[in-house]
């Protein structure tokens, strides 16, 4: 059963296919009794990796031993070329620990099913083209440590609650405009090309 899907790093483009995500079906699940990291040591354990996994996360790097199978899932797609809307879709894969798509050119409005995503510990979309509010739906993500929305369009209002509170300025900064209204109209007709 795939855990940890990593293409970061590559010359991918274009845009995410929604199929893809639909046939991710144990991401789609939570389990309530995996909601953290469990370790364990026990020597003929199938379900145990029997190395020590290191685990890169948006900042965070940890060395995990005898780490479950089952408990950490991540998507990382950083640094390649994917365009297009986030899909929707992808609030289905409830059972993420770990979301990555930063440095991509995705544009358009964060989906608020994002905000489904209750078991993610760790969100990275910086540096595309987002725009328009953060999801309030987001402020439900309580599992949240790490969160890095910069340099992206966003409103000025950012949701200030629950985690929202706890992350320093540098997770919201934005990029620089002269006016917006250029840049938006820009970013929504290019938005139109992939409905």
């Amino acid at each position: 059963m795939l855990q940890i899907f990593d293409i970061s790093s590559n010359y991918f483009n274009g845009t995410l296919p929604l199929d893809f995500f639909k046939k991710l079906k144990a991401m789609m699940h939570s389990d309530s009794n995996l909601s953290t990291l469990r370790f364990e040591y026990k020597k003929s354990s199938p379900s145990c990796y029997q190395n020590a996994v290191t685990v890169k996360s948006e900042g965070l790097v940890m060395t995990l031993v005898r780490l479950l199978a089952k408990v950490f899932m991540s998507l990382y797609f950083s640094n390649n070329h994917f365009e297009g809307n986030i899909p929707a879709v992808i609030g289905q894969l409830q059972g993420l620990h770990a979301l990555n798509l930063s440095y991509n050119s995705f544009i358009g409005k964060v989906p608020a099913s994002v905000g489904n995503l209750k078991q993610l510990e760790s969100l990275g979309l910086s540096t595309n083209s987002l725009y328009g509010e953060i999801p309030q739906e987001m402020t439900s993500l309580t599992c949240l440590s790490y969160l890095n929305l910069s340099h992206n369009y966003f409103s000025e209002q950012i949701p200030q609650s629950n985690q929202f509170s706890t992350f320093p300025n540098t997770s919201f900064w934005r990029k620089s405009v002269v006016t917006w209204e250029p840049v938006i109209e820009e970013m929504q007709r290019r938005e139109g090309k992939w409905d």
